[in-house]
């Protein structure tokens, strides 16, 4: 891919930025097809969550920290919680569930971005001007769509980061069979609720950073990934709350009790008896733990912490306060920043690309 220097003082992008060369300039929306979209969405979603993955691991682990019994909160670290995983299972226990995340990122990113360039068009978005809005309500349709498919995976992902299960395999059969289908999709509206408000900050904030930094207009690479690392920094701090009560939401039914007769407890005895080596999140014991409550086809069934969204968030503020809306905040904007700048920037670069190929 060729590149020129840009020169000119109001580029906002700088002297020596990267500028992709004049006659990309003259590509637009409407010569995009719907499968160069899907490529390049795809593309960009694999870019991403290996990218970030092992931060997002620790970002999990910190995030399920609960009270102790005594009471007093936890103060674990991001450089203490990843050393106590590299310790215990060496520095791949930060990839486990990638596998998860890249089968589910790869058609969940193609609908996002494909559904995401079709809406723009839709609400007028895809022109020169300043549209922040429209594109931010182009985002939240996009990311509705690429939830429906994301949340189930990332339930899945999330139970083999904290150190759960032989595999995905195991993983998807154990909890629809203990918790039912449901267990996939029981923070959906609490990914929703969280991903609108992420959506159209980060998009919208996405767009504005793009004017501020290149006000030109021109394609410049170096202004595109600034404008989505913030973006996703912002983004991601506002929404960091919601983003404990998913995580809190996704796993509860992990949590190991004391109680030698806990199913939860039973199930890792089972797996380590299998040479499964587990990792089991820093704090197990909690102010009301989760509990088992009754057989069914032999099969324990168990009483959740939370009932939903609603109640986590009231359970998290009265037991931790509002440190623990913000457990993870630091690892969740070390994975915001990079990933929507590189899922972003490998987007708009390799769909440019596509199209130019297409035209040549």
């Amino acid at each position: 891919m060729a590149t020129t220097t840009n020169s000119s003082s109001g580029g906002g992008g700088g002297g020596g930025a990267p500028v992709i060369d004049e006659d990309w300039e003259e590509w637009t929306p409407e010569k995009g097809s719907f499968l160069h979209h899907m490529l390049a969405g795809s593309a960009a979603g694999v870019a991403e969550h290996v990218s970030i993955f092992p931060i997002d691991t620790i970002k999990t682990h910190m995030q399920c920290q609960r009270c102790p019994v005594n009471g007093k909160p936890l103060k674990l670290s991001a450089t203490h919680t990843a050393r106590k995983l590299i310790a215990e299972e060496g520095p791949l226990r930060l990839f486990r569930g990638v596998s998860t995340m890249l089968s589910a990122s790869l058609p969940a990113h193609a609908v996002y971005f494909s559904v995401f360039e079709s809406m723009k068009k839709t609400l007028g978005a895809d022109s020169a001007e300043h549209t922040p809005i429209a594109s931010g309500a182009a985002g939240v349709v996009a990311t509705v769509c690429h939830d429906m498919i994301m949340t189930p995976m990332d339930v899945i992902k999330q139970r083999l980061q904290l150190g759960y299960y032989s595999g995905v395999t195991d993983c998807f059969k154990t909890i629809v069979r203990q918790e039912g289908l449901r267990a996939l999709y029981i923070s959906f509206p609490t990914t929703f609720f969280m991903n609108l408000p992420y959506s159209m900050i980060m998009v919208s904030a996405n767009e504005t950073f793009k004017k501020i930094l290149n006000p030109s207009g021109e394609m410049n690479i170096s202004a595109y990934f600034a404008s989505g690392a913030m973006a996703g920094a912002l983004a991601g701090v506002l929404t960091n709350p919601l983003d404990v009560a998913k995580t809190r939401l996704q796993t509860q039914m992990l949590l190991v009790q004391e109680d030698p007769s806990c199913p939860s407890r039973a199930r890792c005895s089972q797996l380590q008896t299998r040479g499964v080596a587990l990792t089991v999140p820093t704090s197990c014991t909690i102010k009301h733990p989760v509990a088992a409550t009754k057989t069914i086809g032999g099969e324990p069934k168990m009483r959740l912490q939370y009932r939903g969204l609603f109640d986590a968030l009231v359970q998290i503020r009265a037991q931790e306060g509002m440190t623990g809306f913000f457990r993870g905040v630091y690892p969740r904007l070390l994975v915001q920043a990079p990933s929507v700048a590189v899922s972003w920037t490998t987007f708009e670069v390799l769909k440019k690309t596509l199209d130019r190929m297409a035209d040549n």
